[in-house]
C-alpha cells in the first residue's frame, strides 16, 4: 500500500492539471479555462439546459446508488420535469428547484473522493447549489469506491433562496476538492501543533491571537464593531424583484439587493429565515500547504446556516464572510466577539 493510499490529502493545482491531462476530469470540448483551476479546487461549469422540477408533487429530487441521475430523472412525469434551453440565458426564481447538468465528467480511483461546495460569490447571493453524481445517494460527495461507471456525469440541484438569478452555459456555480487517501482533516492536537508553528488567527491590527481549538476545529467569532466599514457590521438580503445576471461582469448597486446593518451597543438581532452577511472578528492566514472548510452549522451561537460557501484555498489571508440564516423560532441577539462557528 502506497503513502497516497494511507495518508489523506487534498490535491493542489498542479495535480488537478494532471487529472485533466490524464482525462480523469474530462470535458466535451477537450479544453479547460485556466480560471477553473484554483490552488486546491476545480470549478466545473454548467451545460446548455435546465430541468424545472416539481417539488410539490415529488419532493426534492434525490439520486440513488442503483442508476444514473438522468435515468432517475426520466422516471418522473414529463410535466414535473420541464426541460428548458439556457443558451440565451435563463432566470432561476426563488421558490423553485432546478437541475442543471455540468459539462465535466469524473473518473476516480478507488482511493480518491471529491467534496463539493458553492463558489464564494455564489454563496454570498444565497444560491443553494448541491452536487449530485451518478450512482451516489449523497449530495456534495463523490467516492471512488462507489463509482459503478466511468466517467461519472455530474449535476447541480439549485434553489435560489434570496434572489432570482440569470444563468448561462459555461458559468461555474460550485467548486470541487479532490482528496487522495483518508484522514486529511487535522485532529485537535495536529491543529494545535500547526497553530504553534504557523499562527492561524490574527486581529484586524495584525497581532497574532491565541487559537481556541475545539474538538471539531478552530473557533471563530463574529465582528459587530465595523471599525473599518464606517460602523456597518453586516448586510441583510432585501426582497428584490430584479434578477442578478451571473454573467454580468459589471458591479451591481449593492444597496439595491442588501440592507446595511449597524449594531446597537455591540448587539444585533437576527430574524428567523432572513439572510445575512457578516464578517469574522479574526483574520485567518492559511499556510500554503493547508486549506480550510467552515462548518455549515454550529450550536455555538444559534440554530441555522453559517455559510453557503465555506471553503478557503491554500494561502488565503483575510477575514471570513459568514453567510447566515437563523432557523430559531424567535429573533436571536448576537453580540460582538461571541463564538459563532468552527
Amino acid at each position: 500500500m502506497t503513502l497516497d493510499e494511507t495518508v489523506g490529502r487534498c490535491l493542489v493545482d498542479h495535480e488537478l492539471y494532471q487529472l485533466l491531462e490524464q482525462g480523469n476530469i474530462s470535458l466535451p470540448s477537450g479544453s479547460v479555462s485556466p480560471s477553473q483551476v484554483q490552488p486546491a479546487s476545480f470549478e466545473p461549469v454548467i451545460g446548455n439546459e435546465v430541468f424545472i422540477l416539481d417539488t410539490e408533487g415529488q419532493g426534492i429530487f434525490r439520486p440513488n446508488t442503483r442508476e444514473t441521475i438522468y435515468k432517475t430523472l426520466l422516471q418522473i412525469e414529463r410535466r414535473r420535469r420541464i426541460r428548458k434551453d439556457i443558451a440565451e440565458g435563463f432566470e432561476l426564481k426563488r421558490g423553485y428547484t432546478y437541475l442543471l447538468p455540468l459539462q465535466e465528467r469524473l473518473t476516480l480511483r478507488k482511493n480518491e473522493f471529491v467534496v463539493a461546495s458553492p463558489k464564494s460569490s455564489i454563496g454570498r447571493i444565497f444560491l443553494h447549489a448541491r452536487l449530485m453524481a451518478d450512482y451516489h445517494a449523497r449530495f456534495d460527495y463523490v467516492d471512488g469506491r462507489q463509482s459503478r461507471a466511468d466517467p461519472l456525469q455530474l449535476w447541480l440541484l439549485v434553489q435560489p433562496l434570496a434572489f432570482n438569478v440569470i444563468v448561462h452555459p459555461g458559468i461555474p456555480l460550485n467548486q470541487l476538492r479532490f482528496f487522495r487517501g483518508r484522514g486529511a482533516l487535522l485532529r485537535p492536537d495536529e491543529l494545535a501543533y500547526e497553530a504553534l508553528h504557523h499562527p492561524l488567527l490574527y486581529s484586524k491590527d495584525h497581532q497574532p491571537l491565541d487559537p481556541d481549538i475545539q474538538d471539531d476545529g478552530l473557533a471563530i467569532s463574529i465582528d459587530l464593531q465595523g471599525l473599518s466599514s464606517g460602523g456597518i457590521v453586516g448586510l441583510r438580503a432585501r426582497h428584490h424583484p430584479e434578477p442578478l445576471d451571473l454573467s454580468n461582469k459589471t458591479l451591481y448597486d449593492a444597496e439595491m439587493f442588501f440592507e446595511p446593518l449597524r449594531a446597537s451597543q455591540g448587539k444585533i438581532i437576527l430574524h428567523p429565515h432572513e439572510y445575512y452577511l457578516f464578517a469574522s472578528r479574526e483574520v485567518l492566514k492559511i499556510p500554503s500547504n493547508r486549506n480550510v472548510e467552515l462548518s455549515s452549522h454550529s450550536d455555538a451561537a444559534f440554530q441555522g446556516s453559517l455559510h453557503f460557501a465555506g471553503f478557503a484555498d491554500n494561502g488565503f489571508q483575510g477575514d471570513l464572510v459568514l453567510e447566515v440564516r437563523s432557523d430559531e423560532p424567535s429573533p436571536m441577539a448576537l453580540e460582538d466577539g461571541m463564538p459563532i462557528s468552527v
